[in-house]
């Protein structure tokens, strides 16, 4: 079963449509699911056969949008040159957003031939033989760099979440509960049916097992193709939840946010009583922590009147965050 890694694409700030763009496609320190890919691992024999470059590793419905002119190791890099096909307006328009810098990813697609499992803590299994089967054009990056930047927007989301959480109203929702979804489209579904059928499929904190979700999205899949049209890149669970809302928007580039606005709306809404429910939980853990670790301190000593106004503080904060009065 192939595996996918991200990457990114370097800028070429001179170049115009038609030029070859170069793509570093993997890196060691890009790791997938825990695995460390050496750049030497890479078995590229069977690839420069065949050297396509592919939209979000579709190898059936959609094809080529380019070819590899080239691919090679150098300087611990699987590094590729790409040629987009001009006489293909979907191939350009991708091509286009690339040289603007509105898409940076790329994924490669390969299968583990052999691997070495991990020797001691803290120490990631390593593929040693990875055959490489396709470069793809995708929408989102997921390698640890990306997810960086990901994760200080989510941090700064957080801190102004947190500010307001005194007076906000949490709706009742349950994230463990997936909402029903109706009856999937048939062969017969019009495009808004199939376009509000693979939204729900993205909604962050309500999705079934991964293993659901691809079936699912498979079958979704093939109905865009008969619309003529180009589904997201399929995400697992853990990625959905990862990502913001204006950040899963994005992946849809047929129009969905527009059609399904209220949809997306919704969506964000119940990312934001998500988030607030955790963070409520979060505090009232960390003051349990602190008002703990000021009682150990006490011992047998009597608590100083900085101690003591301290704790009172610490207590009011817990009892607006739990809603608990009685202390």
């Amino acid at each position: 079963m192939p595996q996918f890694l991200r990457a990114y694409a370097e800028r070429a700030a001179e170049s115009k449509p038609g030029d070859v763009m170069r793509f570093v496609a993997s890196t060691e320190n890009v790791a997938r699911d825990g695995m460390v890919i050496p750049a030497d691992a890479w078995q590229l024999d069977n690839f420069r056969k065949s050297p396509v470059f592919l939209w979000a590793h579709d190898y059936f419905s959609r094809p080529p949008i380019g070819r590899v002119t080239n691919v090679e190791v150098k300087d611990d890099q699987l590094l590729a040159d790409v040629e987009f096909d001009q006489d293909d307006e979907f191939a350009r328009q991708v091509e286009s957003k690339y040289r603007k810098g509105i898409l940076s990813a790329v994924s490669v697609g390969w299968d583990t031939l052999s691997y070495e499992p991990p020797n001691g803590p803290n120490v990631a299994p390593r593929v040693t033989k990875a055959d490489l089967l396709d470069i793809s054009a995708v929408p989102v990056p997921s390698d640890p760099d990306a997810l960086k930047q990901r994760g200080k927007r989510a941090m700064a989301a957080l801190g102004h979440e947190l500010l307001a959480l005194a007076d906000e109203e949490i709706p009742d929702t349950n994230p463990k509960t997936p909402d029903p979804d109706p009856e999937p489209p048939t062969a017969r579904a019009s495009w808004p049916e199939t376009a509000a059928s693979m939204v729900r499929l993205f909604r962050p904190y309500v999705q079934g097992p991964d293993d659901e979700r691809v079936t699912a999205y498979r079958r979704l899949a093939r109905e865009y193709a008969r619309h003529g049209k180009t589904p997201p890149e399929v995400l697992t669970v853990a990625e959905v939840d990862a990502l913001s809302i204006d950040d899963i928007r994005g992946l849809f580039l047929e129009g969905e946010p527009d059609l399904l606005a209220d949809t997306f709306a919704a969506m964000e809404t119940r990312a934001g009583a998500v988030l607030s429910t955790r963070n409520q939980e979060d505090l009232q853990r960390a003051s349990d922590l602190i008002l703990g670790v000021l009682a150990r301190a006490k011992k047998e000593a009597e608590q100083t009147d900085d101690e003591r106004a301290a704790e009172a503080e610490l207590r009011k904060l817990r009892a607006i965050f739990t809603g608990d009065q009685t202390e």
